[in-house]
C-alpha cells in the first residue's frame, strides 16, 4: 500500500516512478528514503496509507496484477502502471 501511495503521489512521471521502485526494491529498501528522493511528502503518504485512498489503490493494483498473471499463465512478469 505504501508503494501504491507513493506512486500515486508521484503522478504520471514514469522516470521518477521507476527511480522510486528501483530504490525501494533494490539497493536501499528504505521506503522513506526512496520516497524522499522522489520528492514525495511523507505526511501525504501516511494520509494516503491510513485513509481510503491507499486501500483503493491497493485493490486496483491487485486487480490489474491478477489480470496480467491470468493472461501470462504464471510466466514471471514485470508490470509498470501509469497512475
Amino acid at each position: 500500500m505504501y508503494h501504491s501511495c507513493v506512486l500515486d503521489l508521484i503522478g504520471k512521471n514514469q522516470d521518477v516512478q521507476t527511480e522510486f521502485v528501483t530504490c525501494a526494491m533494490g539497493y536501499s529498501k528504505n521506503l522513506q528514503t526512496c520516497a524522499q528522493r522522489a520528492k514525495v511528502d511523507l505526511k501525504m503518504v501516511e494520509v494516503c496509507v491510513k485513509g481510503g485512498r491507499g486501500l483503493e489503490l491497493q485493490l486496483k493494483a491487485e486487480k490489474e496484477s491478477e489480470d496480467i498473471i491470468d493472461a501470462s499463465r504464471f510466466v514471471p512478469t514485470v508490470s509498470l502502471f501509469n497512475y
